[in-house]
């Protein structure tokens, strides 16, 4: 007759996919500290990793240096990130100021 709260807790959270966003947003956290490594210190404040939509990683950049030295990198960043993250396939990085 009655459910034990974590179960109900736990019917809820996968309802509302909330586990999901959690989930995509420790990738998230991955990927921005996996493309930070190749910045220096001062510019690794100056980017933002917003989504990944249709194996396209979207980057917020208020720094052009910064946005140079990833597009620079960017075989080597892919690689690193399909090594460490396989649920999520990136093919490409786009950027907005």
């Amino acid at each position: 007759m009655f459910e034990d709260f974590k179960s109900i807790v736990s019917k809820k959270i996968k309802a509302s996919g909330l586990k999901t966003k959690i989930d995509e947003s420790k990738y998230l956290a991955i990927i921005e500290s996996i493309i930070k490594e190749d910045l220096p210190p001062a510019l690794s404040n100056k980017i933002k990793i917003l989504y990944v939509k249709n194996k396209v990683l979207l980057i917020a950049s208020l720094s052009d240096s910064a946005k140079a030295i990833i597009m620079e990198n960017k075989t080597e960043i892919l690689l690193k990130l399909h090594s460490q993250i396989e649920v999520i396939k990136i093919d490409d990085f786009k950027f907005i100021s």
